[in-house]
């Protein structure tokens, strides 16, 4: 495990999300331009998340709201689930086509639901927590 100090951390990294566990707010997690990083000292100091994910470009981070310990993550290719506050993932790619997410998002309603937005992809919803994912029409309703 890496740990390093908040003030270097915002000067050597790009980051892209940033996601604090509604159980405990000590805990905070920070997706950068070079992989996921944790801090439980609310972002005094941080520790890279080794694994699949160690040295990816993380453009999304969320928490499922319903239970904490399952984080999400979009890289620019995949997302992938943890289910152990992040000590091991999962890509979650089943019907997402699309490369160069650039958001991702949980229901706040229903933590099975998540939503994924590309660049140039289209937009991808998961109704079964990311098993797998639909294209979603992006069609403006005319007249409103």
């Amino acid at each position: 495990m890496v740990a390093f100090d908040a003030k270097m951390a915002s000067m050597a990294l790009g980051v892209n999300g940033i996601v604090i566990d509604p159980t405990d707010s000590d805990i905070v997690y920070a997706g950068t331009t070079k992989g996921l990083y944790k801090s439980t000292d609310q972002g005094e100091q941080w520790t890279k998340v080794e694994g699949s994910i160690e040295d990816s470009y993380v453009s999304a981070i969320q928490l499922n709201p319903a239970d904490p310990s399952v984080l999400y993550l979009a890289t620019s290719d995949r997302v992938q689930k943890s289910e152990d506050s992040g000590a091991t993932w999962q890509p979650k790619t089943t019907g997402l086509e699309a490369t160069s997410i650039r958001s991702l998002q949980v229901s706040p309603q229903d933590s099975k639901v998540l939503y994924v937005g590309t660049n140039g992809g289209g937009l991808y919803r998961s109704t079964n927590a990311g098993e797998t994912w639909d294209r979603l029409p992006l069609t403006p309703t005319v007249g409103n």
